[in-house]
């Protein structure tokens, strides 16, 4: 499972989900991890029916794309779940959020 500390932060990601994501979107753990020093993210609750508190990032990678993280916290580790790029409406409450 891979497992990086990124600014005093521990984040992890399942093998088989990292490996899909990294093929599919080309997004690496350092690319979602950095997602979480934006400044300008906006976390929010996944609404979904979910057996634990799953929450959504939106916010600028360090290779400048603007990624939405779905995943959970576990103790004092980040536990991704997904990651992709932002959808069209994400986008914009980004921008909103920002006063761009």
């Amino acid at each position: 499972m891979p497992l990086i500390e990124y600014y005093g932060v521990l984040f992890e990601w399942h093998d088989d989900k990292a490996e899909l994501v990294l093929k599919n979107r080309a997004l690496t753990l350092e690319e979602v991890a950095s997602v979480f020093l934006d400044t300008y993210a906006i976390t929010a609750e996944d609404t979904g029916h979910y057996d634990e508190q799953r929450l959504l990032t939106v916010g600028m990678s360090s290779q400048g794309r603007l990624i939405t993280v779905v995943w959970v916290e576990r103790g004092d580790t980040v536990r991704i779940i997904t990651a992709f790029e932002s959808a069209l409406t994400q986008q914009r409450r980004y921008q909103h959020e920002r006063g761009s």
